[in-house]
This record gives C-alpha cells, sequence and structure tokens, in this order.
C-alpha cells in the first residue's frame, strides 16, 4: 500500500499545480502546451508537478508559522479540492473546447516569430514556398517520393533506438535509487534529515527550537525538504528507498523538457539525440539518484529562464512572466543562490517595464508585467523569511557570511587564479567529483563542443533576447567563481556548482547553433 500512497502523493502535487499551469499555459492568448503530443502532455505534467511542490512547500510553511501541525485531513483536503477542479475540467465539454482553440497557439506563435525572424534576416527575399515551382510530371517526382519515404522509415527506427536507450539510462538511474537509503552525508544533514524530522514532528518549527541540529544548516532553503514532508504525509511511514524515487522524476523531467523545449525549433530525431546525450552524461546519471538539489535546481533554472525569454519574444506576454516568476521562487527555495536569479529577473525586468512606459508603448501593461512576477515572490518568498524571523534563524547561509566580511581586494589577491585554475580543470578536464558516486562528474568535454559550436553561429545566440540566457549563465559562473575565491574549501565540489548551469547553456547554445543551420536551410 505504501506505493499506492506514494503514487497518490505524487499525483496530488501535479493536481494542485495543474490548475494554475492550465490558467497560465491554456488562457487566452496562451502558449501551446502540445496537449495532442506525448511530449506536450509531458511538459504539461512537470510544469504542473513542480508548481504544485512550490504550492504543497508554501502550505506546509504558512501552517508553521501559524502553529499548527501538519494533520492528514489538511493535506488530504487541499489535495482533493484540486482534484475535483482537475475532474471538472477534464469533464467539461466546456473546459475541451477553450483548451483545443488555446493550446493551438504556440505553434502559430512561434512560426510567426520564426517566420519574421527569417525576413528580418534576408530582407527583401521571398521565402522559397512562395516562389512559383515548375511543373514536374509524376513519374519524375516517383524516385524522390521513394527516397523521401526511405529516409522518413530511417528516422523512425533512428528515433525508437534512441528513446529506447533513453529509457534503458532512466531505469538504470532508478535502479540505482532504490537500491540504497539516503546515504550522501550532505543529502542528509542539509536536506532529508528535515523532511524526515517535519513528518514526525507535523511542524517545521520544532526542528529548530527542540533539537539541537545546527550543523544541518538552518539557513538552507526548503522546497526539497517539504517536497519529502509531503509525500511522507502521503505514504504514512519513512521508508528512504521509495521516497528517493523524486529524484529519478528531476532526472525525467530535464529530459523531458528539454526534448520538449527542441523539438519548437528542429525534427523528432535531432531532439532525442541531443536528449540522449544529456542522458548518458555521468554527472547527470549519478545526480538522477544522488539525493542532493542541484539536478532539481538545474530543472527550475531552466525553465525559469525559458520562460522569461518566450515572454520578451512574446512582446512581454504576462503569464509567461508570471511562469517564469513561479520557476525562480522555486530556485529560491532550493538553493540559498536562487535568490540571487531572482534578483538578477526582477532588475531585467524592471528596466525592460521601465523602458516601455517611457516611450509610452502600452505603459499599462508593462506595469503590470512588473507587479504580477514580483506578487509572486511576495507570495511564495515572503513566508519562508518570516519563518526565519520567528524562529529566529540566520538570513544568510554560513558560507554567504564569509562574502559580507571579506574585502573585495582581499578576496582577489587571495584566491583569483587558484580559483581560475579550479574552474578551468573543471570544465576541461573533470577532475573534481565531489561525491565519488557510481559514473562519476566527466562532462568537462561537453563544454568544450558547445563553446565550439556557439562559435560558428555567436551572433544568433544574442538576437531575439537570446541575450537573457547569456546574462543569467554569465551571472551563476561569476557567483560560483566568487563563492570558490571565499571557500576554498568548495573547490573539491565545484562539478556539483556548475551542473546547473549545464542544462541551460546546452539549451541556449545548441538550439542556436543547430536550429540557425536548419534554418538556413
Amino acid at each position: 500500500m505504501v506505493y499506492l500512497y506514494l503514487i497518490l502523493g505524487l499525483f496530488s502535487l501535479f493536481f494542485m499545480g495543474y490548475a494554475p499551469a492550465y490558467f497560465l499555459l491554456a488562457g487566452k492568448g496562451g502558449f501551446k502546451v502540445g496537449s495532442r503530443t506525448i511530449s506536450g502532455k509531458v511538459f504539461i505534467f512537470f510544469i504542473s508537478f513542480f508548481t504544485g511542490s512550490l504550492m504543497a512547500a508554501w502550505l506546509l510553511i504558512m501552517l508553521s508559522i501559524a502553529d499548527i501541525s501538519f494533520a492528514g485531513q489538511i493535506i488530504y483536503g487541499v489535495s482533493a479540492v484540486f482534484f475535483i477542479f482537475y475532474i471538472y475540467n477534464f469533464m467539461s465539454r466546456r473546459f475541451r473546447s477553450r483548451e483545443r482553440k488555446s493550446i493551438n497557439k504556440l505553434s502559430g506563435d512561434i512560426t510567426a516569430a520564426r517566420k519574421s525572424r527569417r525576413i528580418k534576416d534576408k530582407e527583401g527575399s521571398v521565402p522559397t514556398e512562395e516562389l512559383p515551382q515548375p511543373s514536374v510530371s509524376i513519374a519524375a517526382q516517383v524516385p524522390s517520393i521513394k527516397k523521401k519515404y526511405r529516409e522518413s522509415r530511417t528516422a523512425q527506427v533512428l528515433f525508437i533506438i534512441f528513446t529506447a536507450l533513453i529509457i534503458i539510462n532512466f531505469l538504470a538511474v532508478v535502479f540505482l535509487t532504490v537500491l540504497f537509503p539516503i546515504k550522501f552525508w550532505d543529502a542528509i544533514s542539509c536536506w532529508s534529515l528535515k523532511g524526515i524530522a517535519f513528518f514526525i514532528d507535523g511542524i517545521i518549527n520544532n526542528f529548530y527550537i527542540a533539537h539541537d541540529y545546527g550543523f544541518s544548516h538552518p539557513a538552507y532553503p526548503l522546497y526539497l525538504p517539504l517536497m519529502q514532508t509531503w509525500l511522507l504525509s502521503w505514504m504514512g511511514q519513512i521508508n528512504e528507498n521509495i521516497l528517493k524515487i523524486i529524484f529519478p522524476i528531476f532526472y525525467l523531467s530535464l529530459l523531458s523538457v528539454l526534448y520538449y523545449l527542441f523539438r519548437q525549433k528542429m525534427g523528432k530525431l535531432l531532439s532525442v539525440m541531443l536528449v540522449f546525450i544529456v542522458s548518458v552524461l555521468p554527472i547527470i546519471m549519478d545526480h538522477g539518484y544522488i539525493e542532493y538539489t542541484n539536478l532539481l535546481f538545474s530543472v527550475a533554472m531552466l525553465i525559469a529562464i525559458y520562460f522569461f525569454y518566450l515572454a520578451k519574444v512574446m512582446k512581454g506576454k504576462t503569464s509567461f512572466l508570471i511562469l517564469s516568476a513561479i520557476f525562480f521562487s522555486i530556485m529560491a527555495l532550493t538553493r540559498s543562490e536562487g535568490i540571487i536569479y531572482v534578483a538578477l529577473f526582477i532588475i531585467i525586468n524592471l528596466f525592460s517595464s521601465v523602458y516601455g512606459i517611457l516611450r509610452n508603448n502600452r505603459p499599462l501593461k508593462n506595469l503590470l508585467n512588473f507587479l504580477m512576477p514580483l506578487a509572486v515572490f511576495v507570495i511564495f518568498l515572503i513566508p519562508w523569511y518570516l519563518l526565519k524571523i520567528k524562529l529566529n534563524l540566520p538570513m544568510l547561509p554560513t558560507e554567504w557570511s564569509s562574502l559580507t566580511n571579506t574585502g573585495i581586494a582581499d578576496m582577489m589577491a587571495s584566491g583569483f587564479w587558484e580559483t581560475a585554475a579550479v574552474m578551468g580543470s573543471q570544465l576541461i578536464l573533470s577532475i573534481y567529483d565531489s561525491t565519488r558516486a557510481v559514473f562519476g562528474s566527466f562532462y568537462g568535454p561537453i563544454w568544450i563542443l558547445m563553446l565550439v559550436a556557439m562559435l560558428f553561429s555567436f551572433k544568433s545566440h544574442f538576437k531575439d533576447f537570446g541575450w537573457i540566457f547569456f546574462i543569467f549563465l554569465f551571472t551563476g559562473m561569476a557567483s560560483i567563481f566568487i563563492s570558490l575565491m571565499l571557500i576554498s574549501d568548495f573547490a573539491n565540489s565545484t562539478e556539483r556548482y556548475i551542473l546547473h548551469l549545464f542544462p541551460t547553456a546546452y539549451y541556449w547554445i545548441m538550439s542556436n547553433s543547430i536550429g540557425k543551420s536548419l534554418d538556413k536551410r
């Protein structure tokens, strides 16, 4: 029965997040989430799952602020409400009609944007499909039709092969997940211990005020521990081997999201090949079962930046900005450095909104586009800081306190070149492997290949708001560099700190390098 309750707990997170995902993704003029394709349905599931997990964490934090224990009736009751909403919408003819009309917007929007870009790139030229074609006899067309058919069959076979290999990788990750209980010390002390303790005590507060767990980094955010608490509350017992299934889910979500995003720019076969490369990388497979937050953080970062980018491409689409803010909130509640990306989002969005207002370009729309994401941050992040104040927890984690006590000049003089050597060694040779897990951290050569691919189509990476990816990636690298300069012990974990940047960099570079070359054909 514990397996059944775990499945119910996982789906309860999906049902909770489905309501906001539906209104933000498939609302009026919304983003085509591809409900008619398998990849689109999986994309909907993971957007809903992570959003629902954020809502669950928010609920447990609010209950702890109010000194209310995590009673099963509250958790089951909230889940039931959202499940009823899901069933109502699923059965409603009006819902299905509205969804069919609205989910078709993305393909049209993206097609129009890509055509617009091609027109800008080739101003004055006429698209080939609009040119008159010479008449060709049916007999002359037969050989080319047969060749195209054979190529299509070959592509289908290759697609099936790569999909099967990805599934095998996923099953290997699942096997390694359930083989052992949680065993990595940082995972135990910083994340999983909290999730289990919150479940046993029925509240967050006791962990910090009734017990002495100072070694567990009390200032660390609680998105992952509270997700575990939620699922343990559904399971009704502690079973770490089964609970760890959430980590292969993070692994699968990364592959699914990457595939869906690549499919917006290229064909099925090329998309699945690019995803297969990620699925087989040693560090990605290791973190598919290691109980750390790095892979989860990387998925949230990819989705957050992509929606922010897409909002700007589509002239400030408010619903996408809200979705972006939701996933930036997940980042801030997953790892301490997530608040850096929240601040960067607010700054970029502020400048964009002010620029639009000053140009008298839909001033009310620009004001709304600034205030709505800000409201998301207030709703989801402020309660965590209020709980910190209530429990007298430090606002900054231990490693950040060094930043406030160290001068920039001293920092530059003491560790700049050493840190540069550490970063270079990891990006080129992958010499660090802090977890000592099964597969290792080897992914340095992929970074080099991506850099080479980027140089061949450098300008295309910054067109049409592509610079948004660069700003976040540059900020991420800079923050890692500064952290390594401040705390030399972090050098042994460099591969983990760089990991969260990899999926976003991989999508940004490969989609522009390969996608651009496809556009030229």
